[in-house]
């Protein structure tokens, strides 16, 4: 969006207005008082550093109120722009933050709850895959015991790569708590390509993860004081340590010199993985989703495992580095051979999709973040919302059936399922903005 980042001149601005209107009081006490009034446990996300003067701590306030924009409504640049009305204010930005909000499709404060990972990717149910998100999260409570491996197998067509978007969503709107780095399986020979490069395919798997994790560092280097989407409630509370985010030199691994000792070799090298590359924040902690695992090359097998043995814990480390540490592992399609023998299972979520339904109960839900994410009431009455979600959901149903039959591409179920809930979602869309621009409203609902 075109007014965050803020200019330089405004965060100058804002800057010494903080300092003025706090002279005499704490610095800490004044933003508790007078801009995080809604929550003041912002305060504690924000670094404090002794010996620093004031000024610089309230151009880290500024950074954190832009990259925590969307993180509650009103967000938090709102919150901030308004503090020092009638003095001074600023009204047009204000008017431009409100008109121009970011794709969000997740309740405030909610992001596990997403209802859409792109903006025609509904992500239906999926409760297996939510709550291992949330328990990747360490910080999340004595209550969740840690999660650091996710198994999702089904059939074809049945969701698996939304999981890959359900958690690239996670990392887009907070960049610097989680990142995402992928291999597919399914993506031509590796082997091959391994070969003709003249190294193990297990090294060329670890380059290629290693190389996603430099682009994704340089992209926030590039981005640092812009715009970074954030939320409270995700891994860690404080703004992590950017130092590191420097130049990305590439990381020279250890090269296998002994064939007979390949397993050995393979397993130093997920070592290495984790140690060298990802350990270096930020993101906090990456998910590595290794997609369509039935397509793995044998030989690639035990360097698999041993990344999922570093996240499990099951390897030589111990279950507490394991929480502390920077992996978790998702893996898409039939994976039982690349699990590593013991495996504690408390920190292994399975979620199998063969035969998932999705009923009204399902699109309820869906319509039901969608509308909080969106801030839409159906109707003032509660009762009466919760009518309305039902009648989406029931409409939803009898549109992708008609499609089923009509359409003469003839799509399936779950196709079917996705374009008229899209429908749907486009409607309550326009039907939002209306009301926010003063519109008159097209006809009886959506």
């Amino acid at each position: 969006m075109s007014v965050i980042p803020l200019s330089k001149q405004i965060r100058d601005d804002l800057v010494r207005r903080m300092g003025e209107y706090s002279i005499g009081q704490d610095p800490l006490s004044y933003l508790q008082q007078n801009i995080f009034t809604k929550n003041t446990d912002h305060v504690s996300r924000i670094r404090t550093v002794l010996g620093r003067p004031p000024s610089a701590f309230y151009q880290d306030v500024v950074q954190y109120c832009e990259i925590s924009a969307w993180s509650e409504e009103p967000p938090l640049i709102i919150s901030l722009l308004r503090a020092f009305e009638p003095v001074y204010a600023y009204p047009q930005l204000v008017k431009a933050v409100v008109d121009e909000g970011p794709f969000r499709c997740h309740p405030t404060t909610q992001p596990y709850y997403a209802c859409l990972v792109a903006a025609n990717l509904p992500l239906f149910a999926r409760y297996l895959t939510r709550s291992a998100a949330i328990r990747f999260d360490q910080n999340q409570g004595p209550n969740e015991r840690p999660a650091r491996v996710l198994c999702v197998s089904g059939p074809t067509d049945s969701g698996k790569s939304y999981t890959l978007k359900f958690f690239e969503y996670l990392a887009a709107i907070q960049p610097l708590q989680v990142g995402v780095l992928r291999f597919d399986f399914g993506e031509g020979d590796i082997t091959t390509v391994a070969g003709n490069e003249g190294i193990a395919v297990e090294l060329y798997i670890a380059r290629r993860l290693e190389e996603q994790v430099r682009r994704n560092r340089e992209r926030l280097n590039a981005r640092i004081g812009a715009a970074l989407p954030a939320l409270p409630g995700l891994a860690g509370n404080a703004l992590p340590d950017l130092t590191n985010l420097g130049s990305q030199k590439p990381h020279t691994f250890s090269e296998l010199v002994d064939i007979p000792q390949r397993t050995r070799w393979a397993g130093e090298l997920a070592r290495e993985f984790v140690s060298q590359v990802l350990v270096r924040a930020p993101p906090r902690w990456w998910v590595i989703v290794f997609d369509r695992c039935d397509q793995i090359p044998p030989l690639a097998e035990e360097f698999v495992r041993r990344l999922v043995e570093a996240a499990a814990g099951s390897g030589a480390g111990t279950v507490d580095d394991a929480d502390k540490g920077p992996l978790r592992v998702v893996l898409l399609g039939p994976s039982a051979h690349i699990m590593p023998n013991p495996i504690y299972e408390d920190h292994v979520i399975d979620e199998d999709l063969t035969g998932q339904t999705f009923g009204v109960s399902e699109l309820k839900g869906y319509f039901q973040a969608f509308c909080l994410s969106r801030l839409i009431q159906l109707d003032i009455d509660p009762a009466k919302h919760d009518i309305h979600l039902e009648q989406l959901a029931e409409e939803s149903l009898k549109r992708a059936a008609e499609m089923v039959v009509s359409d003469p591409d003839k799509p399936s179920w779950p196709s079917a399922l996705t374009d008229a809930v899209v429908e749907k979602t486009d409607a309550l869309t326009e039907q939002a903005g209306q009301k926010r621009s003063g519109l008159p409203q097209n006809g009886g609902g959506v």
